[in-house]
């Protein structure tokens, strides 16, 4: 019995059409998906902080939540280093901004002596290039508020995502066994187990 495939051009349009469909659904389920993969992440990452303090007779729960905010204190901790690198830049603003001034000074001689465009002409070129930025900067603004406001969504999304997947890690173990078939056990679990 011979099964009629269909023509090859009706085949190669399904596959492209998969395909297709497979980007869009990936595409739109962005949202949850990105926050998912980072917080799988952070979730190998802290589980052997979390299996610790489970073997020091910790409640699961707590162990995850110690687990949690250790990791909040080494991000807080650098972000305070990357904080005081600034302050010391910001304390050497003076200094940077009179060479910058010293710099600008020659360039405009420069552009004066090459192009023969005085640095008057410079100054109204430059404040009309400035007034163009600052009425876009009200957009600015909003992106930045916009981009703020996501991103701290998603670090609570993630932080959510991080404890359940390590809450409930046995579960996923069970759930992924359930949907292995019977022949490739062993291959499992030696997988799970490295």
């Amino acid at each position: 019995m011979e099964i009629n495939q269909p023509p090859y051009y009706i085949r190669i349009t399904f596959k492209i059409l998969l395909a297709i469909l497979i980007f869009y659904v990936l595409h739109a389920a962005q949202d949850v998906l990105i926050p998912l993969t980072v917080a799988v992440l952070f979730t190998f990452l802290l589980m052997p902080v979390s299996n610790k303090l489970i073997k020091w007779k910790f409640p699961p729960a707590i162990a995850i939540l110690c687990s949690i905010l250790l990791a909040f204190v080494a991000v807080g901790g650098l972000l305070y280093f990357f904080y005081s690198q600034i302050v010391s830049f910001a304390e050497d603003l003076p200094l940077l901004q009179a060479k910058l001034l010293e710099k600008v000074e020659f360039l405009q001689h420069f552009v004066n002596e090459t192009f023969r465009i005085t640095k008057e002409q410079q100054n109204v070129l430059v404040k009309s290039k400035l007034q163009e930025n600052i009425a876009d900067s009200g957009l600015l603004l909003l992106n930045l508020f916009s981009s703020t406001g996501t991103f701290i969504a998603n670090f609570a999304l993630v932080t959510v995502y991080v404890f359940f997947l390590t809450l409930y890690k046995k579960k996923f173990k069970q759930f992924i066994e359930a949907i292995v078939s019977d022949g490739k056990h062993n291959s499992y679990f030696q997988i799970v187990k490295k």
